[in-house]
């Protein structure tokens, strides 16, 4: 390290204007708010838990969508799943429209282990909510929608309207 001077760039980028760097921090912050008790005594990741959440209030699906619905790539979704196989709590098994598709749902256990979390993890989201009056939460809703149709197409996933 030469002398006491810092060094910076010219190019440095401002993080606390780029979206993903504000959502990401965010996102982290939230999560964390009371999640940790609530899933460590179940022995349930964060991720795991999204995965929960998703197949208790949808239902059976495809192992890519319910990656996609949880934030994370394929292969992360796919070993995520593969734990909670492990541990009881979901069923997989190919889909009998597409052979290259496996579907994912609850278990019996599974379902126990969603209801035991839910309510705790309701209650932590309504205290993070609470700092938001119903209008800001609405127009924030609104944004990440419209930011999401946005990255859609972007990424050249735009709904071809069915």
């Amino acid at each position: 390290m030469q002398g006491k001077e810092k060094r910076v760039s010219e190019r440095a980028m401002d993080l606390e204007k780029i979206i993903a760097n504000r959502f990401n921090r965010l996102l982290w912050r939230i999560s964390n708010f009371g999640e940790q008790d609530d899933l460590a005594e179940l022995k349930i990741s964060l991720l795991e838990w999204r995965i929960l959440a998703q197949l208790g209030k949808l239902g059976r699906m495809p192992i890519g969508k319910l990656s996609e619905l949880s934030g994370v790539g394929p292969t992360v979704g796919s070993r995520a799943i593969k734990s909670l196989k492990n541990k009881g709590c979901v069923e997989s098994r190919k889909s009998s429209k597409d052979s290259r598709q496996q579907l994912v749902q609850l278990s019996d256990y599974g379902l126990q282990v969603h209801d035991a979390i839910a309510p705790r993890r309701q209650k932590a989201h309504q205290k993070v909510q609470a700092g938001l009056n119903p209008d800001e939460l609405s127009t924030m809703f609104a944004l990440c929608d419209k930011l999401e149709r946005h990255m859609d197409k972007l990424n050249g996933n735009e709904d071809d309207g069915w």
